[in-house]
């Protein structure tokens, strides 16, 4: 898969380091749990918790 440059763009270096790992053609190179568990991405990563405002704004809006 590849990802376009405006793409690129619009994420972090640490977003895109993961997403490679994660869509990393060949198994026996991709990651696995572990190492994407230790990823910066992930280890700096909010709780999920903290989207609900997020996810709550966008259903009001569609609402609206």
């Amino acid at each position: 898969p590849t990802i376009t440059a405006e793409s690129q763009a619009r994420v972090s270096t640490d977003v895109m380091n993961f997403l490679q790992r994660c869509l990393t053609i060949d198994p026996q190179k991709r990651a696995d749990t572990s190492e994407l568990l230790q990823h910066a991405f992930i280890r700096r990563a909010k709780p999920l918790q903290s989207l609900c405002p997020n996810i709550k704004a966008v259903c009001k809006a569609d609402v609206d």
